[in-house]
C-alpha cells in the first residue's frame, strides 16, 4: 500500500533542499532529492529577506520534481531554529502576607516573567510587536527568596519571591514570510514544524527525552541548540557562529575566495586532501592534518561559544551532545566541545541521516548530518504537524502553534496578558504608631484570578482545544486590615517581683491615644499606641502598697564634695539588698523591701560613706565585760562639729575631720565604770594577772583587775 508523495522543503541560509518521500507500512523512503544554492542573500539567519528570490528557488525545485511525480500543490516546511529569539527576564512578588507558596503561585510568577521577556524583546526591536511573538518554550534560570538564590519556591515563605527565566519566541513574520514564499511558488502549507523539533523528532524520540541531551545543528551562519530532560524539550538557544566562521578561517589561511574556501574545506574533509590555487595563482596541496592545525583557533572559538550557550540554558553539562548540520563535520570540533563541557570524548558525536529509523534514504540522499533536519521535517510534519489553534480569551482571539497538547498556561503565555492585573487588590492597611514608631498593618492580599474554559472552572494545566472560549476573571479584593492591640503587641508578659518577700505581678500599661485600653481593643487608622512593662518603685508602690505613704524624697548632701543620697522619710527602700530611690526602675525578678527607717540621717551618712568615727576595744574589768571607745574622726558643717543628734538638710556641704587613733591605757577604764575608792587600805593593778600601773597600755581582750586591800587595825 502506497500513499501520495510527500513534498518537503528545508529552506536554509545557504540553500534550499527539496525532498520527495513516500509513505508505506514500512515507513518513509526518499525517492528524490534536489539542492539549490541561493545566488544572493535571500535568507539571513534563517529568516526570508527576499521572498521573490526564495520563491524562485522553490519553483525551480518544484518544477523539476513535477516532471517525475506530477503536480505538487502542498509542501511541508519548518521555521528555522535560528529565527527563534530568546530573552531573559525576571518577575518579583511581595509575598510577606501570602503564606506558603503553592504550585499555582509559582506558575503565575513564571508566566509574569515570560510576559516581561516578551515585552522586553518587543521593546528591543522596533519592528516587532509583543502580540506578534509566539512563545515556544521557556526555562527557569533560577529562583530567589528574599534576594537569596534558592532551589525551589514551593512551600516557602518570606518577603519577596523572584523567578528569572529564559523564554524563546518565534516572530510571526518568520511564519508569514514562509507562507508567502510558498504561495508565490504555487504551493499551500501542508504542515509546519520548527527545525529543532524536527531534528529532535528523528534523533531523540520521546522515549529518549528523559535523558539530558543537547542537539546542536551547526549550519552556515548560526548554531541552533535544543535540550531535552525529564521527558520533554526544555530549552532552545542559538549562537551566531557556525560553518561560515570555519570557511573564513580557511580563506584567511590559504588566501582563497570565500566560496572557493568553502569548496576546498568540503573536499579536504571528504577526501583527506585537495589541490588549491590561491588568489595569487600559487598552487598547493592541503592535507587534512594541515587543515586541522590551521583551523584550531576557529574550531576552539566555535566550541567555546556553543558550550557557553548550553551551560547557560542547561545550568550544567548535559549527559550527551549530538551534532548535526554541515558545520558539524568541522574536523576536531567534537573533541573541542567535549573538552569545553568536560565530557568524555565518546559523549559528543556527529549524527548523520543514516541513523534515522523508519526512513530509508536509499541512493537518492547521501548519509550526511546536513540532511537530518530535512528528513526530520518530513517525519515531524506528518506525525506531529504544528497547526494554528485559535481560542477566545475574554472575547479576544489568541492564536497558538499546536506543537504539543496545549493548556490554559499556553494560552496565557501566547496572549501576552498581564496576569498581575487580574489579582484582587490589597485591602486598605492601618497606619498607627507604637511608642512613636510608625507601623503599617497591611490589608488582606487579594485573591488570585479564576480561569474558566467553556464556562467550567479550570486550572493552568487544563487542556484547551481549537475554538475553546476562556474567561479570566479578576480575583476578589482583599479585606481591609483589622487588628487588635494583642495582634500587634502579642501577649506581653507581666512584671513579676517581690515586695517584702510577697510575690507581686504588674500587668503592662497599654494606652491608645492616651487612654488606658485592654489587649482586645480594636485599632483604628491613625491610632497612637503606647505601652510599657517598666515600672518605677514609686509607680509600683502607688498600685500595690496599701499603707500610708512610707517615704518622702531622698536628700543629697555633699560629703567631702561627693554626693550622698540619704533617706529622709520614715522608711527605707532597698532593691536587691541595695539602697534605691523612688525613681529606680524595677526589673523582672527584683526583690523590693520597704522597711521602717530606724537610722538617723547622721548614721546613714556614716554608713554610706563607710566612715568609722570611733575606735573600740572590748576588755574584762574585774570580771565585767567593758567596751572602751575613742573618737577617730568627726563631721563638720561650716566648721561646726556634728553628732548623731544633728539635723542634716538637702545640699549640706560636709567635711570629715580625722583625729587619728590613740592607744588605750588602763586609766581609760575609769571613763566607762564607776569606782568607789575605799577611804583606807591599799590597792594593786593587774593586767592579764601581771602587776601593772594606770599608765600601762591595754589591748582588745585584755583582763584588767583593780584590787583594794584593807589594813588590819589590830596589826597596825
Amino acid at each position: 500500500m502506497t500513499h501520495s508523495p510527500i513534498f518537503t522543503l528545508d529552506i536554509g541560509t545557504r540553500s534550499v533542499v527539496g525532498l520527495i518521500l513516500e509513505q508505506s507500512e514500512q515507513g518513509l523512503s526518499v525517492k528524490h532529492a534536489i539542492i539549490r544554492e541561493h545566488t544572493n542573500r535571500a535568507m539571513v539567519d534563517g529568516q526570508i529577506h527576499n521572498i521573490a528570490a526564495v520563491a524562485q528557488k522553490i519553483t525551480e525545485i518544484k518544477t523539476e520534481l513535477e516532471g517525475t511525480y506530477g503536480p505538487l500543490t502542498k509542501a511541508c516546511v519548518a521555521a528555522a531554529g535560528r529565527a527563534l529569539k530568546t530573552m531573559q527576564a525576571h518577575a518579583t512578588w511581595d509575598i510577606s502576607e501570602k503564606g506558603v507558596l503553592q504550585p499555582k503561585d509559582i506558575q503565575h510568577l513564571e508566566i509574569e516573567a515570560v510576559q516581561k521577556a516578551r515585552m522586553e524583546l518587543a521593546a528591543s526591536d522596533a519592528m516587532t510587536h509583543k502580540d506578534a511573538l509566539y512563545c515556544v518554550g521557556f526555562s527557569v534560570v533560577r529562583y530567589y527568596l528574599d534576594e537569596e538564590e534558592i532551589g525551589s519556591l514551593l512551600d516557602q515563605r518570606g518577603k519577596r519571591a523572584t523567578v528569572e527565566v529564559i523564554a524563546t519566541f518565534l516572530p510571526q513574520v518568520v511564519v508569514d514570510s514562509l507562507i508567502s514564499a510558498l504561495h508565490k511558488a504555487g504551493l499551500e502549507l501542508q504542515a509546519l514544524t520548527l527545525e529543532p523539533i524536527a531534528a529532535m523528532h528523528v534523533l531523540v524520540p520521546e522515549s529518549m527525552r528523559r535523558l539530558n541531551i543537547a542537539l546542536v545543528d551547526i549550519g552556515a551562519g548560526t548554531s541552533d541548540i535544543a535540550l531535552t530532560d525529564l521527558g520533554t524539550v526544555t530549552a532552545y538557544g542559538m549562537v551566531p557562529i557556525a560553518g561560515d566562521e570555519i570557511s573564513e578561517a580557511v580563506s584567511d589561511a590559504y588566501l582563497l575566495d570565500f566560496y572557493e574556501a568553502e569548496n576546498a574545506k568540503k573536499n579536504i574533509i571528504a577526501n583527506g586532501s585537495a589541490d588549491i590555487e590561491d588568489i595569487l595563482g600559487f598552487p598547493q596541496q592541503v592535507t587534512l592534518d594541515m587543515l586541522v592545525k590551521e583551523l584550531k583557533t576557529a574550531t576552539s572559538r566555535l566550541a567555546s561559544s556553543i558550550a557557553q550557550e548550553i551551560l547557560q540554558l542547561n545550568k550544567r553539562a548535559p549527559q550527551a551532545v549530538m551534532l548535526i548540520g554541515g558545520g558539524s563535520l568541522t574536523p576536531g570540533l567534537p573533541e573541542a566541545l567535549a573538552d569545553e563541557l568536560q565530557l568524555p570524548k565518546q559523549r559528543v558525536a556527529v549524527r548523520d541521516s543514516s541513523v534515522i529509523k523508519d526512513i530509508d534514504i536509499g541512493e537518492h540522499l547521501e548519509a550526511s548530518p546536513a540532511f537530518v533536519t530535512p528528513l526530520g521535517i518530513a517525519s515531524a510534519a506528518l506525525q506531529n504537524p504544528i497547526q494554528y489553534k485559535s481560542v477566545q480569551l475574554n472575547g479576544q482571539p489568541v492564536r497558538m502553534f499546536d506543537s504539543k497538547p496545549l493548556t490554559v498556561k499556553d494560552v496565557l503565555l501566547a496572549s501576552g496578558i498581564q496576569l498581575e492585573k487580574y489579582y484582587g487588590a490589597l485591602g486598605l492597611g492601618l497606619f498607627i504608631t507604637i511608642n512613636g514608631t510608625a507601623v503599617m498593618i497591611p490589608g488582606e492580599r487579594g485573591q488570585s484570578p479564576s480561569i474558566f474554559v467553556n464556562g467550567a472552572l479550570a486550572s493552568l494545566d487544563t487542556r484547551v482545544e481549537n475554538r475553546d472560549e476562556l474567561t479570566l476573571k479578576k480575583g476578589d479584593d482583599g479585606a481591609n486590615a483589622h487588628a487588635t492591640l494583642r495582634d500587634v503587641l502579642g501577649d506581653i508578659p507581666s512584671l513579676s517581683f517581690s515586695l517584702n518577700d510577697e510575690p507581686v505581678e504588674l500587668a503592662p500599661r497599654l494606652q491608645i491615644n492616651g487612654i488606658e485600653r485592654p489587649l482586645n481593643t480594636i485599632l483604628s487608622d491613625g491610632d497612637q499606641v503606647t505601652w510599657t512593662k517598666q515600672w518605677t518603685v514609686e509607680e509600683a508602690l502607688d498600685v500595690c502598697w496599701h499603707e500610708n505613704r512610707p517615704f518622702t524624697e531622698t536628700i543629697t548632701v555633699l560629703a567631702d564634695e561627693s554626693p550622698i543620697e540619704l533617706d529622709a522619710g520614715s522608711h527605707s527602700i532597698m532593691l536587691n539588698g541595695q539602697p534605691a530611690s523612688i525613681q529606680t526602675t524595677l526589673d523582672e525578678g527584683d526583690r523590693l523591701d520597704i522597711q521602717p527607717l530606724h537610722v538617723s540621717l547622721f548614721d546613714q551618712l556614716c554608713q554610706r560613706t563607710h566612715v568609722t568615727l570611733m575606735q573600740e576595744i572590748s576588755i574584762m574589768f574585774n570580771g565585767q565585760a567593758i567596751k572602751l571607745t575613742k573618737p577617730t574622726a568627726f563631721w563638720t558643717r561650716a566648721n561646726k562639729k556634728l553628732d548623731s543628734t544633728s539635723v542634716l538638710k538637702h545640699d549640706d556641704q560636709l567635711q570629715l575631720k580625722t583625729v587619728g587613733t590613740k592607744e588605750f591605757i588602763f586609766q581609760d577604764v575609769f571613763s566607762a565604770v564607776d569606782i568607789t575608792v575605799p577611804t583606807s587600805g591599799s590597792f594593786s593593778v593587774r593586767i592579764n594577772g601581771y602587776e601593772a600601773s594606770f599608765q600601762d597600755k591595754i589591748r582588745h581582750g585584755d583582763e584588767l583587775e583593780l584590787l583594794f586591800h584593807h589594813t588590819d587595825k589590830n596589826n597596825t
